[in-house]
């Protein structure tokens, strides 16, 4: 396997040029052995806001959802997930969800705050629980939880 900081095609070294472990470029690495690619900052915060949305997905039964456009997969961009806005279309900063109406069923994630620039959220009509232990410093604004069943916060 290709050691951190180091990557390959296919993750590891087999002996031939095209496939040797090279080291990452400046202001980029690779934090697992046999990676098969460098991530700069701005990448592995867009890893982590779909890793993120995929737990909201999952957790809400996603699958189910009247709604999913794009939802998961890997070649659209979480910023054109329905019901998702990001700051720009050139940064993949998810700063509102909007799944009113859609059939989310189940807890909400905590992780779900750790979205840095997510100011908005409207959960409305949906059977959904939520916690707000774990909010830290969430930069939320607007919160819709109308008609979801909860009876205290």
């Amino acid at each position: 396997l290709c050691p951190v900081n180091y990557f390959s095609p296919i993750g590891r070294d087999n002996g031939d040029a095209e496939n040797a472990c090279v080291p990452c470029e400046d202001f980029t690495d690779a934090e697992f052995y046999g990676s098969i690619a460098c991530a700069d900052a701005s990448e592995k915060e867009a890893m982590k806001e779909r890793e993120i949305l995929t737990e909201l997905y999952n957790s809400l039964g996603g699958a189910s959802w009247k709604v999913q456009h794009g939802w998961l997969d890997p070649d659209i961009s979480v910023c054109s997930w329905w019901g998702i806005t990001c700051v720009s279309d050139s940064v993949v900063s998810v700063d509102s969800i909007h799944l009113n109406q859609n059939g989310l069923k189940g807890d909400v994630p905590s992780s779900l705050f750790e979205l840095r620039y997510l100011d908005e959220i409207n959960f409305s009509d949906n059977d959904i629980t939520i916690s707000f232990k774990d909010m830290g410093d969430s930069q939320l604004q607007y919160l819709n939880i109308d008609s979801t069943g909860l009876s205290s916060l």
